[in-house]
């Protein structure tokens, strides 16, 4: 980016922040920065690597439930909150420092996968937790992620646009064959899986997050999406698929999610702590880690990566057959 670009840049993003009454020191402040906050937004994606803990530092807890002038009140009060202000200034500086179809075009120009999963689980002493999101299942009721997590060793998976769909797909499909019904175990028995949400070994689940941050996309799809995405799912599967209508910027920079083109896919444990993820089609390694690590957490046989195979094949989607087509 040129100088001259650069200054046009933050002039840009100095006309969308509230800081128009302020005099050329401060203003200079804050384009300091801005300046920083994109460079080290670039460095951590260059110095990223896999299996450094995602997520936040705190256990999350369910938002209370509370009226839109409530929610009115706290959006005017984050006004003046330091770290409320700073979100903003990296949700800006990405906006305009990345184009709009920039995710599909990396996806084209660099493949479907944007860093190897982790090749061992994240120890839980150093596992940080899976933020909390408030959303709407398929059924058309409010739900908090926390909640469905809780107790349970889960799959979560974030998809923002239809090539994403697929990719998580290449991680679900086998995930839902090996811990749905009898487990085809390494001795090549079957092992019938009794699931208790309570007490004994945990629940083993899939838990799908579709998310639209675009207001003006999520108003024209809202009343046909949830009947799109629930055909051929059971009413519990249903329930453990999440719809969400708003845009995400602090999960996305805790979870790392750099590409809204690519899947992303995380096994959390049953306190909430992310212990392994995985983006973009899904390689045959990652597949078998993925069953290993989440037969491991939840004291189950090790299901046979062969068998699953064979009775789910899951091809990835091509890189070249990436669209901009959304849900």
């Amino acid at each position: 980016m040129s100088k001259r670009a650069a200054n046009q840049l933050r002039e840009r993003i100095l006309e969308r922040l509230p800081y128009s009454h302020l005099d050329e020191p401060a203003k200079r402040e804050v384009t300091r920065s801005l300046r920083d906050i994109s460079q080290s937004l670039k460095d951590r994606l260059k110095n990223f690597q896999p299996g450094t803990p995602l997520g936040q530092t705190t256990a999350p807890t369910p938002a209370p439930s509370v009226g839109w002038l409530h929610r009115l009140g706290a959006s005017l009060r984050s006004t003046w909150d330091q770290e409320a202000t700073l979100e903003r200034r990296k949700y800006l500086v990405r906006k305009f420092q990345r184009p709009h179809f920039q995710d599909m075009l990396d996806l084209k120009k660099y493949g479907d996968k944007l860093f190897p999963a982790p090749t061992q689980l994240i120890p839980a002493d150093r596992a940080l937790y899976m933020p909390n999101l408030e959303a709407r299942n398929l059924l058309g009721k409010p739900a908090q992620l926390v909640e469905l997590l809780r107790g349970r060793v889960s799959l979560v998976s974030f998809q923002f646009v239809k090539n994403a769909e697929e990719h998580v797909e290449t991680y679900g499909k086998p995930f839902q064959a090996a811990f749905e019904g009898e487990v085809p175990t390494e001795e090549g028995r079957q092992a019938p899986l009794q699931q208790p949400p309570h007490g004994g070994r945990p629940e083993v689940q899939h838990v799908r997050i579709n998310v639209v941050e675009n207001w003006a996309k999520a108003a024209a799809v809202r009343p046909f999406l949830t009947s799109t995405l629930g055909q051929g799912l059971t009413d519990d599967e249903k329930r453990r698929f999440l719809c969400h209508f708003r845009p995400i910027d602090r999960i996305k920079d805790q979870l790392f999610i750099d590409n809204l083109a690519m899947g992303w896919v995380y096994l959390v444990d049953p306190d909430c702590k992310v212990r392994w993820y995985a983006n973009g089609a899904a390689r045959p390694e990652e597949i078998n880690q993925l069953l290993r690590f989440t037969a491991g957490l939840a004291r189950l046989p090790v299901p046979s990566p062969a068998v699953v195979a064979e009775g789910n094949a899951v091809k990835p989607p091509a890189p070249a057959k990436a669209t901009a087509k959304t849900e």
